[in-house]
C-alpha cells in the first residue's frame, strides 16, 4: 500500500506512473488507496507505457460514465415517484374537500330549507289561530248585543205593560245595559288574553325552531371540520411517506452506486 505522496498527489499529477485511476484515488481515500503501478522498470519503452496507460484511464472513465449516467436516472425515477405520489395525494386530497364541500352545501341547505318550513307552518298556525280567536270574539260581541238590545226590547213592553216610567225604567234601562258591557268587556278580554298566550306560544315554538336549526347545523360543521382534519392528515402521512421513500430509494441507490464504484476501483487496480 502506498503511501500518499509517495507516487504524487492530487496537486502534484507530472509525478510519473500517477494514473488519472490514481488521482481518483487519491481524491477518494486521502491518498492511501493502492497504485495502478508500483514501479516501472529501467529501460522499458516510455511510449508503450503511455499507450497501455490510456487505454486503462478510457477505459475507466468509460465505465465511470456509464455509472454516473445509471446513477442520474435512478435518482431522477426516484424524486419523479415522489412527485407522483405527492400529486396523486393532493388529487385525492382535493377530491374528498370537494366532495364534502358539496355535502356540507345540500346538507346545510336542506336544514336551512327545513327550518324555513317550520317558520312558515308556525307562522300559518298562529296566524288561523289568531283569526279564530278573533272570530269567536267578534261572534260573541255581536251575540251579545244582540242580547243587549232584545233585553232592551222587552225590558220596554214590561215597563209599558206595568205603567212604570220614570226613575224606575231609567234604573232597569241602566241594569240592561251594564249587563251588555260587563259581558261585552270579558269577551274583550278573553279575546286579548287568549291572543297573547297564542303569541307566547308561538314565539317560543320559533324559538325552539331556531335553536333546532343551530344545533343542526353546529352538528354539521363539527363534522365537517372533523372530515376535513382527517383529509389534512392523511395527505400529511401521504406525502411523509412518499418523501420517505424517496430518501430510502435515493439512500439504497447511493449505497449500490458506492460499491459498484469500489468494485470497479479494485477490478481496475488490482
Amino acid at each position: 500500500m502506498a503511501k500518499h505522496g509517495e507516487y504524487g498527489s492530487y496537486t502534484d499529477p507530472d509525478k510519473p506512473y500517477y494514473s488519472s485511476a490514481d488521482r481518483y484515488n487519491d481524491w477518494l481515500y486521502g491518498g492511501v488507496a493502492p497504485r495502478e503501478e508500483e514501479t516501472k522498470k529501467k529501460g522499458s519503452s516510455s511510449g508503450s507505457s503511455k499507450k497501455s496507460s490510456g487505454t486503462s484511464d478510457g477505459a475507466y472513465q468509460a465505465m465511470i460514465d456509464a455509472m454516473n449516467a445509471i446513477y442520474a436516472q435512478q435518482q431522477a425515477a426516484a424524486a419523479e415517484a415522489e412527485r407522483k405520489q405527492r400529486e396523486a395525494a393532493q388529487q385525492a386530497y382535493d377530491r374528498g374537500m370537494q366532495a364534502l364541500d358539496g355535502a356540507y352545501g345540500a346538507v346545510s341547505q336542506s336544514a336551512k330549507s327545513n327550518y324555513d318550513t317550520a317558520l312558515n307552518t308556525l307562522q300559518a298556525n298562529y296566524d288561523a289561530s289568531a283569526g279564530k280567536i278573533s272570530a269567536e270574539a267578534g261572534d260573541s260581541l255581536q251575540q251579545a248585543y244582540i242580547n243587549y238590545m232584545m233585553s232592551k226590547r222587552d225590558l220596554a213592553q214590561q215597563l209599558s205593560a206595568q205603567g212604570l216610567s220614570g226613575g224606575a225604567s231609567e234604573s232597569a234601562a241602566a241594569s240592561v245595559y251594564n249587563t251588555y258591557g260587563t259581558n261585552r268587556n270579558a269577551i274583550v278580554r278573553d279575546r286579548a288574553q287568549n291572543l297573547a298566550d297564542l303569541l307566547v306560544q308561538f314565539d317560543s315554538s320559533k324559538s325552539s325552531a331556531l335553536q333546532a336549526y343551530n344545533d343542526r347545523m353546529a352538528e354539521l360543521e363539527a363534522k365537517r371540520l372533523q372530515y376535513r382534519t382527517e383529509l389534512e392528515n392523511e395527505l400529511a402521512n401521504l406525502v411523509t411517506s412518499a418523501a420517505t421513500r424517496n430518501y430510502e430509494a435515493q439512500f439504497g441507490i447511493s449505497n449500490d452506486y458506492l460499491s459498484q464504484l469500489l468494485a470497479l476501483q479494485k477490478s481496475m487496480l488490482g
